[in-house]
């Protein structure tokens, strides 16, 4: 069974939150960072996806913050041949972290139950704010089951 691994972002304690239904994520007890949404059943799938997370975001960087490490863009006009090396330097540096392509990461869908109305024997029927789908649900799911949009504190947009 794989080792799961502290959060990505904080390096703070990650624990599986099982909440006893057929959804299950891992977040961090220190930040908050979660991961994705998972069925109870892919358990070995799940920690996989969080530790892969530890690698990704540390090969992430922003193309702008790097282009902003390598200093204040010299001069047009050059004097001296050090300055002309300097400039095409920059230059050729700039050119090459524009290059990268982007992280490949997705944006998390988040939503909110809205409407809720109680149905017999404390049942209640809600809509999603993504999906628009109305179904009778369980409060402490912690997303959509039809478009997986992520349930934990979302705001409806």
């Amino acid at each position: 069974m794989a080792e799961l691994k502290p959060c990505p972002k904080c390096n703070g304690k990650a624990e599986i939150v099982d909440n006893n239904y057929m959804w299950k994520y891992i977040h961090c007890t220190q930040c908050g960072n979660y991961g994705d949404i998972y069925l109870a059943k892919d358990r070995e799938k799940m920690i996989k996806s969080w530790n892969r997370m530890q690698e990704k975001m540390a090969k992430y960087i922003d193309k702008q913050a790097a282009i902003d490490a390598l200093g204040e863009e010299p001069e047009i006009w050059c004097e001296t041949d050090e300055e002309a090396a300097t400039r095409n330097q920059w230059e050729r540096d700039k050119v090459a972290i524009e290059a990268v392509p982007p992280a490949d990461v997705r944006p998390v869908i988040r939503g909110c139950w809205i409407n809720e109305e109680r149905v017999g024997f404390g049942s209640v029927e809600a809509e999603c704010s993504n999906c628009g789908r109305r179904m009778i649900y369980n409060p402490a799911w912690i997303c959509c089951p039809w478009c997986m949009a992520d349930m934990r504190g979302g705001d409806a947009e």
